[in-house]
């Protein structure tokens, strides 16, 4: 079996769902758990590159997590969250590893589900960036995303709570 090489940590709330899917999702279908490395890089780190749009900066700090996983012997790997993908053609074509893009596996399943329409919520450097967008709508698929005071909401919520570990009811 081909180990995955997983880049989390961004955040760690993310990552645990991505680790527990993979690992029981491999076991329900092959019977029996999945050989994976995870890389853990820091939320922040990824923010604050994008929020001073060092995109660069952040492409050698992912490059890094990625040449890791390849060091510990890892056949293929994934970034455990929307918002790194934003450096994700530049990072896949500098890899040593083949890389699983989150944005292009949600894009063929909604297209296999037959859907038009979608919502996508996530930082603002997701909701307000192409990156994530583009493949949706070169597929015809409609992407919605929030008001603009809607949008620092969600990311303030996302920074200030959910990559802290703090889920709070009236938040969800």
């Amino acid at each position: 079996m081909k180990k995955l090489g997983l880049v989390g940590g961004m955040g760690p709330e993310s990552t645990i769902p991505y680790y527990r899917s993979i690992v029981y999702g491999v076991w329900e279908k092959a019977g029996c758990f999945p050989n994976l490395t995870v890389e853990s890089v820091s939320v922040f780190d990824v923010l604050d590159f994008c929020a001073r749009e060092d995109y660069d900066g952040l492409l050698e700090y992912l490059s890094t997590a990625v040449g890791r996983l390849a060091a510990a012997g890892a056949d293929f790997a994934a970034l455990s969250a929307n918002t790194p993908h934003i450096v994700f053609d530049r990072l896949q074509a500098c890899s040593p590893l083949p890389l699983v893009s989150i944005v292009d596996a949600a894009c063929r399943e909604a297209r296999r589900q037959g859907l038009k329409r979608l919502g996508l919520l996530g930082t603002s450097f997701t909701m307000e960036a192409d990156f994530f967008k583009a493949p949706f709508t070169a597929q015809g698929i409609e992407i919605v995303i929030p008001t603009q005071a809607e949008r620092r909401w969600i990311s303030e919520k996302i920074t200030q709570e959910l990559e802290a570990g703090v889920v709070k009811p009236e938040t969800q």
